[in-house]
């Protein structure tokens, strides 16, 4: 473990961010609330309980801002 961490470590920060983002994306991935959760979302026909776009859009500019961008 400390020998990954240190490769790490090494990596551009613009790498290091995907890494990032991705190990959440694997923790997850393992847990089955939150997979159904995730496809009943998906397959919600009910435009009230949809997301706006716009809000989206600002959670990704406040994610280039803050850095965390993958």
């Amino acid at each position: 473990m400390a020998e990954l961490m240190r490769e790490v470590a090494e990596l551009p920060p613009e790498r290091q961010n995907e890494l990032a983002a991705f190990l959440p994306h694997l923790r997850l991935k393992r847990d089955p609330a939150w997979r159904a959760e995730l496809t009943n979302r998906i397959d919600d026909k009910n435009p009230d309980h949809w997301g706006e776009l716009g809000g989206l859009e600002n959670k990704m500019i406040g994610m280039k801002v803050a850095g965390t961008e993958g």
